[in-house]
């Protein structure tokens, strides 16, 4: 798996990266939380991971696979924010209305959460890994690690910590073979989900 080449996503591949995106994470734990309706989750999921990509795309942070998009990873990059700009025109300003008042809430208190956490246990500047997905079809060969190592080595050419949360306990194996570690283990007080946060020193 280490012979797949892994790039900066550009636009012209948000679509395939969208879709990818709602396979992998349709059974997820915070997005059936966010969008408890199976019948209608896919296609706000694939609408939320589109723009989601879009918009890190214009600040930086994508890495995925050469066509086909079999797998994407999403980082914040240090110095490289997703704007209001790239918010608007990537379609993340109209999640409201694709989620539904009570899912956008429901996702809004969640993102703040674990804002907030990053604000309190993160040094600043770090990086930060907020999607790491891999199509169904091509799961437990390898290519998750390999999305990750551009942005880990970049981050360790610069110094600097990286780190994430999960809501799966399976993912934390995962993440520890790669140098991260348990930072934070609790649950989110208001949806009961229980999450972990890792950081890679």
């Amino acid at each position: 798996m280490s012979a797949i080449p892994i790039v900066k996503l550009n636009t012209s591949q948000i679509e395939a990266a969208g879709t990818i995106l709602a396979r992998a994470f349709s059974e997820d734990s915070f997005f059936s939380y966010v969008l408890p309706d199976p019948d209608t989750r896919f296609p706000a999921l694939e609408y939320y991971s589109r723009s989601y990509v879009y918009a890190s795309c214009l600040a930086g942070g994508v890495y995925g696979t050469l066509d086909p998009v079999t797998g994407i990873a999403v980082w914040g990059v240090p110095g490289s924010p997703v704007t209001l700009e790239h918010r608007n025109r990537s379609g993340l300003d109209r999640l409201p209305e694709s989620f539904g008042t009570g899912a956008y809430q429901r996702y809004k208190h969640m993102v703040d959460f674990f804002e907030s956490l990053i604000g309190r246990d993160v040094p600043t500047p770090h990086w930060y890994l907020s999607i790491l997905g891999v199509d169904p079809d091509h799961q437990g060969k390898g290519l998750g690690g390999t999305l990750l190592q551009p942005a880990l080595a970049q981050a360790d050419e610069e110094g600097l910590p990286c780190y994430l949360e999960t809501l799966e306990e399976k993912n934390l194996a995962f993440y520890m073979r790669h140098g991260f570690e348990v930072l934070v283990d609790a649950r989110e007080p208001l949806s009961g989900l229980q999450f972990w946060t890792m950081i890679r020193s």
